[in-house]
């Protein structure tokens, strides 16, 4: 069987004490320790930088990150690591969302422009931003 995809909501319920959470949380445990393997895609590391700090009352932007960069070590994690943690290290210090944090992680380390409206955010991460689109 190939490695699934994992969801925003493993995390969450993982959090509770309702139907699903001790399912989720054998998962976790699991993917922790590297006896099951899932796939962490960057869509879902958006999702839960957005959605734990509303879910865990005082969770910071610092908490989220050490928490996400910690969940894509796992054994069992699979991710672009390097990309990922980098992206989460400028979104925590930085005020700019992550979906910004990313693109800015990603082009640095492509050696990219990126093309925004937004260059304030991504130049603030570091990332190159032409003045003029391209003709």
């Amino acid at each position: 069987m190939s490695k699934g995809l994992l969801d925003t909501n493993i995390f969450l319920h993982a959090l509770t004490h309702d139907v699903h959470a001790e399912t989720c949380r054998w998962l976790l445990r699991s993917l922790a320790e590297g006896r099951e393997k899932a796939i962490l895609d960057a869509l879902v590391v958006h999702g839960l930088t957005y959605v734990l700090p509303r879910f865990i009352k005082g969770m910071s932007r610092i908490d989220v990150a050490q928490y996400l960069t910690s969940v894509i070590a796992w054994d069992g994690v699979v991710a672009d690591e390097e990309l990922l943690t980098e992206a989460l290290r400028l979104w925590a210090a930085h005020p700019v969302g992550f979906i910004d944090a990313y693109l800015a992680a990603r082009a640095i380390r492509e050696e990219r422009p990126v093309y925004t409206r937004n260059a304030a955010d991504l130049r603030l991460c570091g990332a190159t931003v032409p003045d003029a689109f391209p003709s």
